[in-house]
């Protein structure tokens, strides 16, 4: 039963626990979570089976995905990442060229997370705020196409990408 319920009746002291009144006493601390499952709260019918909502693996807390792993979920679904991005750049391109954009920018992400030169071929025609937007929504949009991916790779991600675009942005 406590395996489905997660809220357990803790045994309480004045009306609140230990803790909470600022009680360093050892010994009243040990016995409350000495007999942890002894006021177990009853919470009722469960969701079980088809009633629950399905869990996709990519989103589950218990599988962790590497970051090799997540660059390879964020290659293989790029072009659901360059539509999501298209919609937020719509209001600073055209809305005809705003998966263009999207695509060039992130192209120039990838190329820079993987340590070589960014293409040079339409990156420098693009308006400055198209960076910026593009930029600002990037650690969103990963985490949308890709789940939760770890911490390192959203860093190395937007590295590689401001890393990319200061180069291209930088005056000559």
């Amino acid at each position: 039963m406590l395996a489905a319920c997660s809220r357990v009746a803790w045994p309480r002291r004045g009306g609140a626990l230990p803790e909470a009144q600022g009680y360093a006493d050892p010994e009243a601390l040990a016995g409350l979570f000495s007999r942890p499952f002894a006021h177990s709260i009853d919470c009722g019918p469960q969701p079980s089976g088809s009633e629950m909502a399905p869990v996709r693996p990519e989103f589950s807390m218990s599988h962790l995905v590497s970051e090799a792993e997540a660059f390879g979920i964020l290659q293989a679904r790029r072009a659901q990442l360059v539509k999501a991005a298209a919609s937020a750049l719509a209001g600073v391109v055209s809305p005809d060229d705003a998966a263009q954009t999207a695509a060039t920018l992130l192209e120039m992400m990838i190329a820079a997370y993987e340590g070589s030169q960014a293409p040079s071929s339409g990156v420098e025609a693009l308006p400055r705020k198209a960076f910026i937007v593009f930029g600002d929504n990037l650690v969103p949009l990963l985490k949308d196409i890709v789940g939760e991916p770890p911490v390192g790779f959203l860093s190395r991600c937007v590295d590689a990408y401001w890393r990319s675009a200061a180069s291209v942005l930088e005056p000559a």
